[in-house]
């Protein structure tokens, strides 16, 4: 719509105007009116007209000398006279002025129909020529931009005006699928003070942006600016490069800038990143030492679930995080890292389903939560995802136990004798020292713990042995791989054979 206001000393005048025509059919609509020149001024600024339908007679400032002054300042508003009688001499200063028509009072309306038609033609051509211009303007900017961040600085040199910041720094912004407008939305955001210059570098939005601020400063004045003005459902992020002065450099920003993406997964969740970002697990000499050694998922696998056995939160989120800070220190892929807690954590999910014939289990554990994993934007997400998951099954996980160390213990190994359960597992979950917690299970037990696994599997063995199971399938089942070795066990406890305990106690 385009922006009428009618100027009049005559109130009656000024207000059958407002109602003479339907003013939105046509493309108009009547913001304002005034009741002489001076008023109509003021008016002026506040609510910038297209077009004045003037009074060509009012007290102390004439309709032709509000034109004049209107026009010094903007050329590009429309005029049409009123006037209450012919007059060749106001008709023919009209004409200097270029008013676009001269309408006596009372106006007919099919006159100021025509001539509201033939602006909305002019208004509409001009609007056109305006944004095409613009249009190849910025395709020219935009070709310029690239030959910068190329090193191509032979097509930037007769452009040089385009960049006229004291120093830069290239912004990258991560598009998101709710942003429709993107680009051009960007644009207005850093185009309205000067921020920067927006250009399109797929799959981000960049922006070369004014480094007048600290980088601190900067990043909370981009990250204000983004929040207010995109739309409120848009999620993102964005990447600052390096700071530069001379617009040679700008490609040394533009790669800082991706390479923080890259490195983005691995880097302290912000909005705006930059070089003073830190990395979630940052590596030095100790902890590489520490991490040397290859991961083994197995192995990892057996702590977490012992740790769901004996219900230890603190444990299970410190072997999460310790997992994932080996992973960066072998220099793990985004992808590989993302593909291992996936495994882990199917792995548990059955482990815990053979282990627990619990329904509610079950439905808290499921493949479709599994697979968010691949999701989750950054390595502190991901910590933060296998942490929730796995504290869920614990929470889910019914086994009845005490808070009493050593019943856990004891809890643990009635659960998993079949397996190859280790004191310095147990031990390294629970974060103490093994001789401690060997010698805290003797004192409360009377044996030690793998005595006491012994005796756990033997007594597990004699029943199976009565079920006519052949020997060393009971051997397997009970958690010994050796048929020899678990023949000497059994004698041990049993003071017989496994074949002769089995005719002894056969009920005929």
């Amino acid at each position: 719509m385009f922006k009428v206001m009618i100027v009049d000393d005559e109130s009656r005048t000024c207000n059958g105007l407002v109602k003479i025509i339907p003013w939105d059919i046509y493309g108009f609509v009547v913001v304002g009116t005034a009741k002489n020149g001076h008023d109509a001024l003021e008016k002026f600024n506040t609510l910038l007209p297209d077009v004045l339908i003037v009074d060509i007679k009012m007290p102390n400032m004439s309709g032709l000398e509000l034109i004049e002054r209107i026009r010094s300042k903007s050329p590009s508003t429309r005029f049409i006279i009123l006037s209450g009688y012919a007059d060749f001499a106001y008709a023919k200063k009209a004409i200097l002025l270029n008013v676009e028509g001269y309408l006596l009072k009372p106006v007919d309306e099919d006159e100021l129909i025509y001539f509201l038609n033939s602006m909305k033609e002019k208004f509409n051509k001009e609007l056109n020529y305006t944004q095409a211009k613009q249009r190849i303007d910025e395709e020219k900017k935009e070709k310029v931009i690239h030959a910068a961040l190329s090193g191509d600085y032979s097509k930037v040199k007769p452009y040089k005006h385009y960049f006229n910041f004291p120093s830069y720094r290239v912004l990258l912004i991560k598009k998101n699928s709710e942003i429709r407008e993107g680009l051009e939305l960007i644009k207005e955001l850093f185009g309205k003070h000067n921020d920067g210059i927006v250009f399109n570098t797929t799959p981000y939005t960049g922006v070369i942006v004014n480094n007048q601020q600290s980088l601190p400063i900067l990043k909370q004045k981009i990250e204000k600016l983004l929040l207010t003005g995109l739309p409120k459902q848009s999620d993102f992020f964005a990447v600052l490069g390096g700071a530069i002065v001379n617009i040679e450099d700008l490609p040394k920003s533009y790669n800082d800038a991706l390479d923080l993406m890259e490195k983005r997964f691995f880097l302290k969740e912000e909005r705006i990143l930059s070089s003073d970002s830190t990395s979630v697990f940052i590596n030095d000499n100790d902890i590489d030492k520490m991490y040397e050694k290859p991961i083994e998922l197995n192995s990892i696998t057996d702590k977490l679930f012992y740790s769901i056995e004996i219900e230890d939160k603190d444990a299970l989120e410190r072997i999460c995080v310790e997992t994932l800070a080996q992973m960066v220190a072998l220099n793990y892929s985004e992808v590989t890292i993302k593909r291992s807690c996936i495994e882990l954590l199917s792995n548990i999910q059955n482990k815990v389903l053979h282990s627990y014939n619990d329904r509610e289990v079950i439905n808290y554990v499921y493949t479709s939560k599994i697979i968010n994993i691949e999701k989750q934007e950054n390595i502190e997400k991901v910590l933060r995802f296998m942490q929730d998951l796995l504290l869920e099954i614990l929470k889910n996980v019914d086994m009845d136990t005490s808070d009493n160390l050593v019943k856990k213990m004891v809890n643990l190994i009635e659960r998993n004798y079949s397996q190859n359960i280790k004191l310095d597992t147990i031990a390294e979950v629970l974060n103490y020292n093994s001789a401690y917690i060997g010698q805290l299970f003797k004192d409360h037990t009377g044996d030690y713990f793998n005595t006491y696994l012994d005796k756990v599997r033997i007594e597990n063995a004699k029943k199976l042995l009565l079920e006519e199971m052949k020997i060393y399938k009971v051997a397997e089942k009970i958690g010994y791989s050796n048929v020899d070795y678990f023949h000497s066990k059994f004698k041990k406890y049993e003071g017989v054979s496994p074949s002769v305990f089995r005719k002894n106690n056969r009920k005929d």
